[in-house]
This record gives C-alpha cells, sequence and structure tokens, in this order.
C-alpha cells in the first residue's frame, strides 16, 4: 500500500495488516486470542453469495441470488483455528474459505479493538517538505 495523505481513521488502517504478520493481541478476544501475544494473519478474497427472498405484489415471493466478493483477514489462534474477521459479517452458506475451515466470524469493529494496529505514516509525517508542496499547490486551486 501507498503512504497516505492524511492520517488515516481506524478502520483504514486495517488494509495495512496484510503488511504485518504476525499481529500483537492487546486485549483478550473470547478465549481464543490472548493480550500479549502474536498471531499469524492472512487476507483472504472471499465471494459471497446468499439467497434472499423477495415479495411481489399479487405473485409469488422472488428467489434472488445475490453474489459479490470482499476481503476477510483470517488470524490463527493458538489452537491453529482460523477466525475470520470482515467488515460485515456474511451470511454464508458454508463455514470455509477456499477449504480453510472457519471457527468463528468477526467484525472488523472486533479487530480494531482486540489487535494492535499498524503504525502507518503519512505523508506529513514521511516527507514534510512534500507536504507542504502539495498544501500549497491544493490551497492554490482552491483559490483559483
Amino acid at each position: 500500500m501507498s503512504t497516505p495523505f492524511q492520517p488515516p481513521s481506524a478502520y483504514q488502517k486495517v488494509g495495512w495488516f496484510s503488511q504485518k504478520s504476525p499481529v500483537s493481541c492487546d486485549k483478550n478476544l473470547g478465549g481464543n486470542f490472548l493480550a500479549g501475544h502474536h498471531y499469524l494473519i492472512a487476507v483472504q478474497p472471499i465471494n459471497l453469495a446468499r439467497t434472499e427472498y423477495r415479495p411481489r405484489t399479487g405473485r409469488p415471493q422472488e428467489v434472488v441470488k445475490v453474489v459479490g466478493s470482499s476481503e476477510v483477514f483470517l488470524i490463527w489462534d493458538h489452537s491453529n483455528r482460523a477466525h475470520a474477521f470482515a467488515l460485515k459479517l456474511p451470511r454464508l452458506e458454508t463455514p470455509t474459505l477456499d477449504g480453510i475451515a472457519i471457527h468463528s466470524w468477526h467484525t472488523y469493529a472486533e479487530l480494531i479493538h482486540h489487535f494492535v494496529l499498524p503504525d502507518v505514516p503519512d505523508v506529513a509525517e514521511e516527507d514534510p517538505a512534500r507536504f507542504a508542496t502539495y498544501l500549497a499547490k491544493l490551497t492554490a486551486m482552491e483559490r483559483a
């Protein structure tokens, strides 16, 4: 990933987890992850599919298959079980991802709350002179 122009939010920092393995747990998470311990992490693309039943006026409900894709972070606990962390908990018809058995699903909020977020320096920290130049250009464009 590239250096952000300004400090990223906690949710944006999640994107930098893929460059950091292992990750450090700083708050216990359900007995599976213990504060002070380190765990392996990997990024896994996921194709999501679920069936929805939509009402239709005067006719039987419509059966629709909804598909999409996303990325999840897999973190293996001290018992070597994979836990999946996603922005939203998917409703999956199978408890596996590409053959990896998922012990449990968690949200990004849990990832942020229980694990040490990676340090992500922004452009202003990495290169203050370059940041000042870009800021001056943006200010000039605003005034134009």
